[in-house]
């Protein structure tokens, strides 16, 4: 079975959000900025170091509930079952930002330490001017590369 990182964390959204800026701040990194993006269930964290503006997403739990519900479910009152939703929502959501916590650690470890650079372990993340992450331009064209089995051109021509 699957296990998720910090699956039973109490420490809640706001703090982890606070400690990432705490983190950015003890590496360097200016002009930083955590949150969510409510219309595509989105959490951003944005933020420039070594000149490069960079932003890193993941996907957020969804609105359903994100795990089965315990046996005796269909007993339970409607309130009951909202309740479990949301508890659920939300231990999903704190392991989640505790994750983005630990990935953001690990990287900027690699870099303090000399062992990784900012472009190796953030590339994919890197805005470019028209707003899109490097990621999201070069990703479809090495899919579709391995999809077909072809070579492709990974970036489009100037």
């Amino acid at each position: 079975m699957n296990r998720r990182y910090a699956a039973d964390t109490v420490v809640g959204v706001d703090r982890t959000q606070v400690e990432i800026h705490g983190l950015l701040a003890k590496h360097g990194a200016t002009a930083r900025a955590v949150g969510v993006d409510e219309s595509t269930g989105r959490a951003s964290i944005m933020f420039v170091l070594s000149g490069r503006q960079i932003r890193v997403e993941v996907l957020l739990p969804a609105n359903g509930p994100p795990t089965s519900p315990p046996r005796g479910w269909y007993r339970w009152t409607d309130a009951q079952r909202q309740r479990w939703t949301t508890d659920q929502r939300e231990k999903l959501a704190r392991s989640t930002w505790r994750g983005l916590l630990l990935l953001l650690r690990a990287k900027l470890e690699a870099i303090e330490g000399g062992y990784s650079s900012v472009e190796h372990e953030f590339l994919a993340d890197v805005l470019l001017p028209d707003g899109q992450t490097v990621g999201q331009l070069v990703m479809p064209a090495v899919k579709k590369a391995y999809l077909t089995g072809g070579p492709t051109k990974l970036l489009p021509e100037a």
